[in-house]
């Protein structure tokens, strides 16, 4: 596993200062990949993006995967919530912001 390995892929995304392996361990399992996810922003952050969202792919079971969107400008994102709110299916997502 990722854990074991200093020189995981996971390492090469995250960077060699994210502490990732400390913090996983003092959060709870379940959250795992909300804290991987928020580590992996932080270092997205630091290189200047300042605009996120994100949206759970669902299998026909489960989630799949996460994809994250990051943007330096305001209008990327209006473009993407813009797409974003149209779902496999056809429907329409509503935000109540």
């Amino acid at each position: 596993m990722y854990k074991g390995r200093r020189d995981s892929n996971l390492d090469g995304v995250l960077g060699p200062n994210a502490d990732w392996r400390a913090r996983l361990h003092a959060s709870l399992k379940d959250r795992w990949a909300d804290l991987l996810r928020d580590i992996y922003l932080e270092q997205i952050r630091a290189l200047g993006y300042a605009e996120f969202d994100d949206a759970r792919i669902f299998g026909k079971e489960h989630p799949l995967y996460r994809l994250i969107v990051c943007s330096q400008h305001k209008t990327a994102m209006k473009i993407w919530r813009g797409i974003a709110k149209k779902k496999p299916d056809g429907q329409y997502s509503f935000a109540f912001e």
